[in-house]
């Protein structure tokens, strides 16, 4: 679980640290800017993006508000502030919860879990983090049973490419080149497949990443997924999952 944390009261950013190893032992502090302009610089340079962010909310130089406007957009953010009047602003940022300090142990565990089922990018994080919290065995789809002619095929997810929708259809690519149509969305989908192996690049698109064959940057700090088997899909990842595909692909 990689975790940022806006705070400008060392105290306080030393106590959620100390709350966040109890809550998770592997958690990894990327960042402790105490700053709108510090929060900015570190997202102007770093490539390994939270899977969360921990933020309070009045800083020395302003409202952290401004600041996550930097921020990628998917990142779920909990706000740990000890004014409640900035509550109704918060979620309108891609606010999970809203804590008021001091720091609850077992309010900021259910906040997390409440962000990483939230998730869409579906990361290792999710497993381990929901493992921990809730100490239970998570099981990922192994196969489909997709309608075939007269009957049903059993398509191994190991041998999917890709999955998309195309016209309100939801399509199974295979390795192989076929296709096969269920009546899952998306959504469902994403949350029954292994985030170590699938990755949801945008609204239409989920890919398996062993067929990903390169990335292409393009305009406006967007990237091209090329897939091995199907070279002239197109596959957009927009400039806020572009981090986070990356560091997917790079694990």
């Amino acid at each position: 679980m990689k975790i940022l944390i806006i705070e400008d009261e060392q105290s306080n950013a030393t106590r959620l640290c100390r709350i966040l190893k109890e809550i998770d032992n592997d958690v990894k502090i990327l960042a402790s800017p105490t700053s709108n302009k510090e929060t900015e610089d570190f997202f102007s340079k770093t490539e390994e993006m939270p899977d969360i962010i921990l933020a309070d909310i009045q800083l020395g130089d302003g409202l952290s508000f401004e600041a996550l406007k930097a921020a990628p957009q998917s990142i779920p953010v909990i706000f740990t502030t000890a004014y409640d009047q900035y509550a109704i602003k918060a979620f309108k940022f891609n606010s999970i919860d809203y804590l008021l300090k001091p720091i609850d142990k077992d309010e900021l565990k259910a906040a997390i879990s409440k962000a990483f089922k939230k998730n869409d990018s579906n990361t290792d994080a999710i497993k381990e983090l929901l493992l921990s919290l809730h100490g239970e065995d998570i099981r990922y789809r192994e196969r489909f049973l997709v309608p075939y002619k007269d009957g049903y095929e059993v398509v191994l997810v190991s041998s999917i490419s890709h999955i998309c929708t195309v016209y309100k259809d939801t399509r199974i690519y295979l390795k192989s080149g076929s296709f096969y149509s269920i009546s899952l969305s998306l959504d469902d989908i994403i949350k029954q497949l292994n985030p170590a192996r699938f990755f949801r690049v945008n609204r239409q698109f989920i890919v398996n990443i062993d067929s990903i064959s390169q990335l292409k940057t393009y305009f406006a700090g967007k990237a091209r997924v090329y897939l091995k088997e199907y070279e002239e899909t197109e596959i957009m990842c927009s400039r806020e999952r572009v981090p986070m595909l990356k560091s997917w692909l790079n694990k």
